[in-house]
């Protein structure tokens, strides 16, 4: 008879239980679809764009502007601006290429255009003085891009240079 009461005392307590968290899940539930930040975004919402750093690059007596993405990936090259990079060509291609390599994501892209600033897969800090051909099968992760309009420039910067970045004021 004890064991018996035992597990009617149990039952009722699961049961409860059960109702308690039922009714807090779906209350739960109700206040997160009922905020904005829940809800679906319209279909013609924009995404926010990931905070930038505004820099100032200088080489071969060209200046150019150039803002990059402020994230884990480039919080160690942003931590050393201002700083002076010997940036040399990449083979025969449209990259200059400086720095000491770091750690890299999987998430690499091609197709990356003049003025581009990227990750190359090996961790190097990547300028694209011209257009990436199509031929180049290498991915990176672009963290920024040349703003000036003067990217024609860059083309003197093509077989290499001491590149110096500094935060814009």
């Amino acid at each position: 008879m004890h064991k018996l009461y035992k597990r009617l005392l149990l039952a009722a307590i699961l049961s409860i239980c059960s109702a308690v968290l039922l009714a807090c899940g779906a209350e739960q539930t109700k206040q997160s679809l009922s905020t904005p930040s829940a809800q679906a975004a319209p279909a013609n919402a924009q995404q926010l764009a990931p905070p930038v750093e505004h820099l100032t690059l200088e080489a071969n007596g060209k200046t150019f502007s150039a803002e990059i993405e402020h994230n884990a990936l480039t919080k160690q090259f942003l931590s050393k601006v201002p700083r002076t990079l010997n940036m040399v060509q990449l083979r025969d291609t449209t990259v200059i290429y400086g720095d000491s390599p770091i750690s890299m994501p999987n998430n690499l892209v091609r197709g990356l255009k003049k003025g581009d600033l990227a990750y190359c897969q090996y961790g190097y800090f990547i300028i694209f003085t011209g257009d990436q051909a199509a031929s180049h099968t290498t991915g990176f992760i672009k963290v920024g891009r040349i703003t000036s309009d003067n990217l024609d420039d860059l083309q003197a910067l093509a077989h290499g240079a001491e590149v110096r970045f500094t935060l814009a004021k």
